[in-house]
C-alpha cells in the first residue's frame, strides 16, 4: 500500500458512491470486487483489506472524488467551505471578506437585511469605512428590507433598496457575495463557501427582487456622515 495515502473509511466510501450515484454492485465492478464482498465492506460485517480499500480509493478518485482531511469527501473542483464570523471582530471580519471578494470578483453583492437598524446602530463606524471603500472601488450592491423601513446607512451612488413584503420575512438577514452564502444569527454569521448552493440563493434573493417594492427615496446615513465630516 501507498504510505503516502490515508486509508478511506466507510463511511467516506458511502458518501463517495452517493456523491457520483453508484450502487454498490457498480462500486463492486469498478473494483474488480464481488457484489457479496462490497455489500459485507459497506454494512461493516467484514473488514476489508488494506489493498482493498486502496483499490477502492484509487477507483473513486479516477472518477472525480476527492478525500479530504479529516472524514471529508466532494468532488474534484467543488468548494464548500464554512467559515464563522463571530466574537466583537466577527462583523469587521465579514464586511472585510465582502468587500475583497468583490474586488476580486467585480460582482454585486445582495443582502436580505432582518434588521438593519439594529446593524446600523451597532456598527456606524465600521460601516462608515467600509462604504468609503465601496465606494472609492466603484463597487455596487442591492438591499431588500422588511417593508415599512425607512432608515438606509448606503448611499444611492453604490447600492439599490426595496421593501419585501412583511408575511415573507425571514427571522434572520442573509447575503449572497461571489461564491459565498452568509447567514446572520443571533451572535455570529454562517458563512458557507459554495458555487451551487450561491446560485440557489441568488436566485431566490433575484425572486424577491421581483416581488419587491421600490423603497421611498431618503438621504443615507452615509451621506449624512460625509457632509458633517466636511463641515
Amino acid at each position: 500500500m501507498d504510505e503516502n495515502l490515508k486509508m478511506i473509511t466507510v463511511a467516506q466510501m458511502r458518501a463517495a458512491r452517493g456523491l457520483l450515484d453508484w450502487s454498490q454492485a457498480e462500486l463492486a465492478k469498478q473494483a474488480g470486487l464481488s457484489t457479496t464482498a462490497m455489500n459485507n465492506i459497506d454494512r461493516g460485517a467484514a473488514a476489508a483489506r488494506a489493498s482493498t480499500l486502496e483499490k477502492i480509493r484509487r477507483v473513486f478518485e479516477a472518477h472525480g472524488v476527492e478525500f479530504t482531511d479529516g472524514s471529508g469527501v466532494r468532488l474534484k473542483g467543488e468548494v464548500f467551505r464554512v467559515t464563522t464570523f463571530e466574537g466583537p471582530e466577527g462583523f469587521a471580519a465579514y464586511l472585510r471578506d465582502v468587500l475583497e471578494t468583490q474586488i476580486a470578483t467585480r460582482s454585486e453583492s445582495l443582502h436580505q437585511s432582518y434588521d438593519e437598524p439594529n446593524f446600523t446602530a451597532r456598527h456606524r463606524k465600521l460601516l462608515f469605512g467600509f462604504y468609503t471603500a465601496f465606494t472609492q472601488h466603484k463597487l455596487r450592491e442591492r438591499v431588500l428590507l422588511r417593508e415599512g423601513a425607512l432608515a438606509r446607512y448606503a448611499p444611492p451612488t453604490t447600492s439599490d433598496y426595496r421593501w419585501f413584503p412583511k408575511e415573507i420575512a425571514g427571522q434572520v438577514g442573509y447575503s449572497v457575495y461571489g461564491d459565498k452564502y452568509c447567514i446572520f444569527l443571533k451572535k455570529r454569521i454562517l458563512c458557507i463557501e459554495n458555487h451551487d448552493l450561491a446560485e440557489a440563493y441568488r436566485r431566490q434573493f433575484e425572486l424577491q427582487w421581483k416581488q419587491a417594492k421600490k423603497m421611498p427615496a431618503v438621504e443615507s446615513l452615509f451621506e449624512k456622515e460625509q457632509r458633517a465630516l466636511r463641515k
